[in-house]
């Protein structure tokens, strides 16, 4: 029997349904751990490095009212981290 490995999951999301719905989906898989989730605050590099995720999935929405700089911060603490960049297109 071959064990799983377990990858370290940040979800970043403007977007509080979104988030929240990663998460449900992510919560499902045995060889997903969600480390953190939130949305773009000031000081979301920090609670990122904190938890040294091995993936961030991001969505765009947050992204481009963020400042540009924190993809490059954390690509510098963290440079083996993969991103995975998701989106959503509301509804008219």
């Amino acid at each position: 029997m071959s064990s799983l490995a377990i990858v370290d999951v940040f979800v970043l999301a403007e977007n509080r349904l979104l988030r929240e719905a990663l998460l449900r989906v992510f919560a499902k898989k045995n060889e997903i751990r969600v480390v953190g989730s939130n949305s773009y605050t000031p000081d979301i590099h920090e609670q990122i490095m904190a938890t040294t995720p091995a993936i961030i999935v991001l969505d765009s929405i947050g992204l481009s009212r963020s400042s540009a700089q924190l993809i490059s911060t954390i690509r510098s603490a963290i440079p083996d981290v993969k991103l995975v960049m998701v989106d959503w297109m509301p509804m008219n």
